[in-house]
């Protein structure tokens, strides 16, 4: 009879409210980003230190003109050099396959968006070339990216990445199933006068110019919410990496301290015995 008082008193609300809370749980579960699918792959883990070292060149796209200026300079210096201009902790490089192309017009408006609600980042796109459909890039500049933007010559980028192609068929489909979302966003198609096979993506970098995620480019809108994971977490290891550098630097500087203390009573007691034996 206990049993049955027992289980008649848990199965009206105290059962109800746990089935909720257990439902809560696992929603919450399902919607943590799986952070996985931007894990650095094998071949960009061999190629970080070639990719910071990857020459870009600025593009100025101010007065409707595109032309590349200034010095080459090293990817990772590119970096860190916007980070501090931008006052970010995180900075976004997108890798444009092809500027006239809806799908990555979508993820620039995307990712301007994003930047424009995170004042600690910062935001940097690279073409592959210039000087053969210039109009495309100013569209892509002045309409749907304006951020800096810089040139890979050498597209090294883009090998970093994995140097995947976008096949005919996987591209014309990509358009035919999202024009509607297109048109919706006010996004149309320029002229692909230029290669635009060749897959770009997006990569995550912190202050320092460490890689911590890549995003591989697909056909459909960006995953904002893996996206934001993504920053957090570089932004994250980047202060527990400062936190264990300012840990060790204190520890060595204590080292240095009791190793100097302890030379200096050393010197004062052979100094008192030598003033002892000269008496």
């Amino acid at each position: 009879m206990a049993q049955v008082a027992t289980a008649n008193r848990l199965s009206s609300p105290m059962l109800d409210k746990l089935s909720a809370t257990t439902k809560s749980t696992s929603e919450q579960l399902r919607q943590v980003p799986d952070l996985s699918k931007m894990a650095l792959s094998s071949t960009l883990q061999s190629n970080a230190k070639k990719l910071s070292k990857v020459q870009l060149q600025q593009v100025n796209c101010s007065f409707d003109v595109v032309r590349p200026e200034g010095e080459m300079l090293r990817l990772k210096n590119v970096v860190k050099q916007q980070a501090k201009n931008n006052g970010a902790d995180v900075t976004i490089m997108y890798a444009i396959r092809q500027p006239a192309c809806p799908s990555n017009r979508e993820h620039a408006l995307q990712l301007s968006e994003f930047a424009k609600n995170d004042r600690r980042l910062a935001l940097v796109g690279t073409v592959k070339e210039t000087g053969k459909a210039d109009e495309e890039i100013l569209r892509f500049y002045q309409d749907y990216f304006r951020n800096p933007l810089y040139v890979d010559e050498k597209w090294n980028v883009y090998k970093a990445l994995g140097n995947q192609k976008l096949s005919m068929k996987r591209a014309l489909f990509g358009l035919f199933r999202s024009q509607k979302r297109y048109r919706q966003k006010g996004i149309c198609s320029g002229h692909c006068a230029t290669e635009g096979f060749v897959q770009g993506g997006i990569l995550i970098f912190d202050r320092d110019g460490e890689l911590h995620f890549a995003l591989q480019q697909e056909f459909k809108e960006l995953d904002m919410e893996l996206l934001a994971a993504g920053v957090d977490q570089a932004r994250r290891r980047f202060r527990q990496k400062r936190k264990a550098s300012v840990t060790g630097s204190t520890l060595t500087s204590s080292t240095v301290s009791s190793s100097a203390t302890v030379t200096s009573e050393e010197d004062l007691t052979t100094t008192s015995n030598s003033e002892i034996s000269i008496m």
